[in-house]
C-alpha cells in the first residue's frame, strides 16, 4: 500500500470510531429533535397513533416545549455570544488584547456569526448537541490570501468528533469529521479524477 492508501484506510477507520462512539448520543439526540418539533414520531409513537385513530380518539399534541425554548433564545439574544481575549498576565499587553478583539468583532460582523451561534445554541438546547465552524476561505480564486469566517452547522448530527476526546469543549479531540452533501454534478466539475 501506498501512502495515499494509507491515509485514506486510516480515515476511513477513525470516521467509523467516531460514528460508532458517538451513536448513542446521537440517537437520543434525534429523538430529542423530533420530540421537540414533534417531527416524524415525535410525541405520538406510531403505534400508539394508530391505536386512538383506530378507536376514533384525538390525537392532539400541545407543544408547550416550544413556548420554553423561545424563552430560552431570547434570553440569550438577551446576552448574545461573542468572543473575547482577556491579557492574563503581567506580560500580556491589553492593547494587543483590545487589538485582537477588534479584529475578532470584524471577523463576527463579516461572517455574521451571530446567526451561527444562535443555530448553535438553539440545537443544544433543544438536543444537547450544537457546533458553529471557525474556518478559512480565500479572498479570491486567483489568491492564496485567506479570511477567517465563523460558519453555521445547519445539522448538528453530520459533526462526528473523536469519541476519546474527555474535555467539554473537545479541545483535546484528535480529528472531527462534518459530512455535507454535494451535488454529484458540481462534483464531477471539481475533482474530474476522483471516481
Amino acid at each position: 500500500m501506498g501512502k495515499q492508501e494509507d491515509f485514506l484506510a486510516e480515515v476511513k477507520e477513525r470516521y467509523k470510531e467516531s460514528v460508532t462512539g458517538w451513536r448513542d448520543i446521537y440517537k437520543e439526540a434525534s429523538d430529542d429533535l423530533k420530540f421537540v418539533y414533534d417531527v416524524d414520531e415525535g410525541q405520538w409513537p406510531a403505534s400508539m397513533r394508530a391505536e386512538r385513530e383506530k378507536d376514533g380518539r384525538p390525537v392532539l399534541t400541545v407543544n408547550k416545549l416550544q413556548k420554553t425554548l423561545r424563552r430560552i433564545r431570547g434570553d440569550h439574544k438577551m446576552n448574545p455570544t461573542q468572543m473575547k481575549t482577556i491579557p492574563v498576565d503581567d506580560l500580556a499587553d491589553p492593547n494587543t488584547a483590545e487589538l485582537y478583539n477588534g479584529i475578532i468583532r470584524e471577523i463576527e460582523y463579516l461572517s455574521n456569526a451571530e446567526i451561527a451561534y444562535d443555530t448553535a445554541y438553539n440545537h443544544a438546547i433543544s438536543s444537547s448537541i450544537g457546533f458553529f465552524r471557525i474556518i478559512t476561505i480565500y479572498s479570491s480564486e486567483d489568491s492564496f490570501d485567506q479570511e477567517i469566517c465563523i460558519k453555521r452547522v445547519i445539522n448538528p448530527l453530520s459533526v462526528h468528533f473523536d469519541p476519546y476526546a474527555v474535555e467539554f469543549n473537545l479541545e483535546d479531540a484528535r480529528y472531527c469529521f462534518i459530512e455535507d452533501l454535494v451535488d454529484k454534478k458540481n462534483f464531477k466539475l471539481l475533482y474530474p479524477k476522483a471516481e
